[in-house]
C-alpha cells in the first residue's frame, strides 16, 4: 500500500504496473487513505467540537433573528412559549412542535429540549432551574446564554457526535470516489483517451486521485481554501500525465 501511495504521488505515470490489481488491494488502498485523510477533520472535532467557532456565530445570529422579540420566556426550569419558534441550523431544526423532518430535530417543550432522528428521540435535556431568559429582550448577554445553552444539548449527546464524525468520513469517501468519476470520464474524451475497460480506468483513477485527497487534508488542516480549487486542477495533470505515458507504452507495444 505504502509503494502505491509513493508512486501516486511520485511518479504517476508508474502506477501502469498496478494495472491489474484486484478489487479487494483497490477497495482496501481507498479506505486506508480515505481514513488517513479523514484524521484532521477528527483532530479539529476534538478541539472545537461539532459546532465550530465559525458556526456558532452563525447559529447565534439564527437564535437571535428567529427566537428573540418575542412573547416566550424560560424561568424556573419551564419555557413558556407564546409566539410560535420554527427555524434550521445546518441539519438541525429546531421548533416547539414535534415536525416529520429530514432534519435532526430539536424540539422545545415545556419542561426541556428533545431531540429525534429518523422519529426516534436521542437525547433530552431539562432546562437548568437557575437560567432565566426573556425572549423580549434581545440583548446580547441573553441571546448568548440561550445559544450556548442549545450549542451545549448538541454537543453533549453522543449520538450527534457519532453521526457527525461518520458522516464526515462518508464525504470525503464520496467526494474521492465523485472525482476519481469524474476525471476517468474526461480523460475518455480526451486526446489521451485509452481503450482499458471503464472498470480498470477507475481503479487506477483511484490512485491518480490520491494527490487530490492529500490537498485536501492540507485544505481542512490549516484552513487554506484556495487549494481545493488547485488539487483539482494538480489531479487533472496527474491523470494526464499517466494517460500520456500509457498511450506512449501501448504504441511501443509495452503495454
Amino acid at each position: 500500500m505504502l509503494k502505491r501511495f509513493i508512486t501516486s504521488l511520485r511518479q504517476p505515470k508508474q502506477l501502469v504496473q498496478y494495472l491489474n490489481d484486484s478489487r479487494g488491494v483497490v477497495f482496501l488502498y481507498m479506505m486506508v487513505l480515505s481514513l488517513i485523510v479523514f484524521l484532521p477533520s477528527l483532530l479539529i472535532y476534538q478541539l472545537q467540537g461539532v459546532i465550530t467557532n465559525n458556526q456558532y456565530s452563525v447559529l447565534y445570529e439564527d437564535v437571535e433573528n428567529e427566537m428573540f422579540l418575542k412573547d416566550n420566556v424560560l424561568e424556573n426550569g419551564i419555557f413558556i412559549l407564546n409566539d410560535p419558534v420554527d427555524f434550521t441550523h445546518e441539519v438541525f431544526r429546531v421548533s416547539n412542535q414535534t415536525i416529520l423532518s429530514y432534519h435532526i430535530q430539536i424540539t422545545l417543550l415545556e419542561n426541556g429540549m428533545s431531540m429525534h432522528f429518523s422519529n426516534q428521540e436521542i437525547a433530552f435535556l431539562s432546562y437548568d432551574d437557575a437560567i432565566t431568559v426573556d425572549f423580549n429582550d434581545s440583548s446580547i448577554q441573553n441571546v448568548s446564554l440561550f445559544t450556548r445553552y442549545l450549542e451545549n444539548f448538541i454537543e453533549t449527546s453522543p449520538m450527534i457526535s457519532f453521526i457527525y464524525i461518520f458522516s464526515i468520513f462518508l464525504s470525503n469517501i464520496f467526494d474521492y470516489l465523485l472525482v476519481t468519476l469524474f476525471l476517468t470520464l474526461l480523460m475518455s474524451f480526451s486526446l489521451y483517451k485509452s481503450q482499458m475497460p471503464f472498470k480498470q480506468k477507475f481503479k487506477i483513477g483511484l490512485y491518480l486521485s490520491s494527490i487530490y485527497l492529500i490537498f485536501n487534508m492540507i485544505t481542512i488542516l490549516f484552513n487554506i481554501q484556495f487549494l481545493q480549487f488547485f488539487s483539482l486542477l494538480i489531479t487533472y495533470f496527474y491523470y494526464v500525465s499517466f494517460y500520456k505515458a500509457l498511450k506512449r507504452g501501448t504504441k511501443r507495444g509495452q503495454v
